[in-house]
């Protein structure tokens, strides 16, 4: 292991890593729009089988050097050309989107990710070991070595990124979220749009049984992000309103379903005579997001509990702001309508939150 050869191969490994990342970090310092500025995505539990999850992917990537190993990429020039490629693809997945979130949130990134330097080491040996098999200079003991190398610092990795990263948790709806599809106990849980990553799993609610009397437990989601005492503090929205148009589903960088509907309303009457509306955005997460987009339309009354969320961002035009609800609850308050299939939509739906930020004044994108 402590050949000429594997070091020179690690040092190229590192300066690789390195190198992609900082490239990521000058895009962001010279783009900032590059990174994301969405609020983060529902992420982790806190419990073992994130940490295998975790594990699991990471492994799946950092193993294609000894998967090409195998296979005999490096027998052959244009198989070499070919693992050049895929490991370097490999190394850019892994480093260059890290570069680009440090380079525009820089030191304030730096509590979620204390499990960078164990991944980054062990992308340097999974790079160092392809570096090694190219040239001929591996042999059996020295890539099993390696390989547990690689699989025992994913290992530490995946665990301080479970329990060592800040986290926050969804509050559980309260009132009135006793409807399901169909209407029973257990959890709600709508298909999750976010392409199977550990990182990206659709939001869990817990809904009662109006047959047993029994209520779900708790839901315990967290959100990688760092504790907040908002719900010490009053804000709170309850609105009920008619929909001025359709609801809009759009995907955040996290491929979290959101989606945003504007409501419209009626402010009381004064003398008996009507004062107009009021136009609100309200914004919903997660699977609940979804069954919005399904089962509203515009017209459609609905009644909203959530909290108002202010959001800055830059664009091309300069700083831009936002007010909107987001909802922690949506009910359906229309009479229901059969669908094609002659099923009924759910009758009132708790809705998924993605819990914000501190309210610093600035979205922070894990």
């Amino acid at each position: 292991m402590g050949t000429p050869e594997l070091t020179r191969a690690l040092k190229h490994a590192a300066t690789i890593v390195l190198g992609l990342t900082a490239a990521g970090a000058i895009a962001a310092v010279i783009a900032p729009s590059l990174a994301s500025s969405t609020r983060p995505h529902p992420t982790l539990t806190g419990s073992p089988a994130d940490a295998l999850s975790i594990l699991a992917n990471n492994l799946r990537l950092l193993g294609l050097p000894f998967l090409l190993w195998l296979l005999g990429f490096a027998d052959s020039r244009p198989g070499r050309v070919l693992g050049d490629l895929t490991v370097g693809v490999m190394a850019a997945l892994s480093t260059v989107t890290v570069g680009i979130a440090l380079g525009r949130w820089r030191v304030r990134l730096i509590p979620y990710l204390p499990h960078l330097p164990l991944e980054w080491a062990a992308l340097t040996v999974a790079v160092a070991t392809w570096l090694l098999i190219r040239t001929g200079h591996a042999h059996t003991l020295q890539l099993l070595a390696l390989g547990s190398a690689v699989a025992l610092l994913l290992c530490a990795a995946a665990a301080l990124e479970t329990w060592a990263t800040p986290h926050r948790r969804i509050s559980p709806p309260t009132r009135r979220a006793e409807a399901s599809t169909p209407a029973r106990g257990g959890w709600l849980i709508a298909p999750p749009d976010c392409a199977g990553a550990a990182l990206a799993r659709p939001a869990v609610l817990p809904v009662s049984d109006s047959r047993r009397g029994a209520r779900a437990p708790a839901d315990r989601r967290h959100i990688n992000h760092r504790p907040s005492r908002r719900d010490h503090r009053m804000n709170t929205v309850q609105l009920t309103g008619n929909l001025t148009q359709d609801p809009q589903l759009r995907k955040t960088s996290s491929d979290t379903s959101v989606a945003q509907m504007r409501l419209a309303v009626s402010r009381p009457r004064k003398d008996g005579e009507d004062q107009g509306a009021d136009y609100v955005d309200v914004a919903v997460f997660g699977p609940q997001a979804e069954n919005c987009v399904k089962y509203l339309a515009k017209g459609k009354k609905v009644g909203v509990e959530g909290y108002l969320h202010h959001s800055e961002w830059e664009s091309d035009s300069g700083r831009r702001q936002r007010l909107e609800v987001r909802a922690k609850r949506v009910e359906f308050l229309s009479p229901p309508a059969h669908t094609e299939n002659g099923s009924q939509p759910p009758e009132p739906v708790a809705a998924g939150v993605v819990a914000d930020g501190d309210g610093d004044g600035e979205d922070i994108p894990f």
